[in-house]
């Protein structure tokens, strides 16, 4: 094992789990929006960092060792458990919407495109927004 006090990166053990769930390197890096290499060098480093073998590999599929099943069933842990306290210290949302008045140009222009990612990014959120003609 490497250095025991160093531990594996979330990145990694969440590359771990996706790879166990799809038994694929190529679906996990479409799924985690990596490069395969992205994923196999992930992949590399957990099973230097621990010792073991993760998977076994054959041309088509991968699957969990024993000990990569060790490894991934803690990991799912972890990483619930990491979600878990980021929803409970998550601010509670408004209890009314929040309110933009902007310009229709820069509505369209620049708010537009980047409403899915902020709604996604803060999905309790609920946004009231009133567009106004240019300067005059």
């Amino acid at each position: 094992m490497d250095n025991p006090l160093r531990l594996p990166s979330l990145q990694a053990l969440q590359t771990l789990v996706s790879v166990a769930q799809t038994h694929s390197f190529t679906e996990s890096a479409a799924r985690l929006h990596l490069t395969q290499s992205a994923v196999s060098r992930q992949i590399q480093q957990l099973e230097e960092h621990y010792g073991v073998s993760l998977f076994e590999r054959s041309s088509r599929r991968v699957s969990l060792t024993e000990q990569g099943r060790d490894v991934c069933t803690v990991a799912t842990q972890v990483l619930r458990s990491l979600g878990s306290l980021q929803e409970r210290l998550a601010p509670a949302p408004l209890d009314r919407p929040f309110r933009i008045r902007i310009f229709v140009s820069l509505a369209v222009r620049w708010l537009l495109p980047r409403l899915s990612g902020f709604y996604a990014a803060n999905p309790g959120l609920c946004l009231s927004i009133e567009t106004v003609g240019g300067p005059r």
